[in-house]
């Protein structure tokens, strides 16, 4: 009868062989699972997509504004007579949208001036008149204009010409704003003569 001990003193050797190499396979393993958790940390640059943020300039793609409410007076005062020169100055409101609007302004109505406006010579000159009571675009003679406003002075002269017994004037306002306003033998204190025509033009 052949004995059975050879053989399992052969085999319990073995199988405490293969016992002891399971956990060294099993510690290997785990030991490649930290590139895993290395790997993860990659995953925080995604915040790059935060550019989009870069849309925000579309705004400056809107048009910019145009138009708006104003005109501007481009008028010219020459004088003849005592004084001689010519005088040109700019003059911008801006209660009216358009220069038809300014042509059809009713009460509150006035001829262009600047009491700055300045002649060749460097002398200043400043023409002041208006209607007695406007009712837009037209002709006003001498009855129609305010009887106490018209006046020229030069260099801020305390003693300006005026309207005398002789003398004329005539306003002429056009319905697209644009007009003229002329004058002749206005007086000072001293007897000296003036005329004179003021033209304007407007633009939006």
């Amino acid at each position: 009868m052949i004995s059975l001990r050879p053989l399992a003193a052969i085999a319990m050797p073995l199988a405490a062989t293969a016992i002891l190499a399971l956990p060294a396979c099993h510690k290997n393993a785990d030991k490649s699972a930290p590139a895993d958790k290395t790997a993860d940390k990659a995953a925080p640059a995604a915040p790059a997509d935060k550019a989009a943020p870069a849309d925000k300039a579309a705004p400056a793609d809107k048009p910019a504004a145009t138009g708006g409410i104003g005109v501007t007076i481009h008028a010219t005062l020459t004088i003849s007579g005592k004084v001689n020169g010519t005088a040109t100055f700019t003059q911008h409101t801006n209660d009216v949208s358009d220069c038809a609007a300014w042509a059809a302004k009713r009460d509150d109505f006035t001829m262009p001036r600047d009491d700055g406006a300045k002649m060749a010579n460097g002398q200043t000159v400043f023409l002041d008149d208006n209607p007695g009571h406007y009712h837009g675009p037209g002709m006003y003679a001498a009855a129609d204009l305010d009887q106490n406003a018209a006046t020229l002075s030069i260099n801020g002269s305390d003693e300006p010409f005026q309207p005398g017994k002789d003398s004329t004037r005539t306003l002429t306002v056009n319905a697209d704003g644009s007009g003229t306003y002329a004058f002749a033998n206005w007086i000072d204190p001293g007897s000296s003569k003036e005329s004179g025509t003021l033209t304007w033009t407007c633009s939006k």
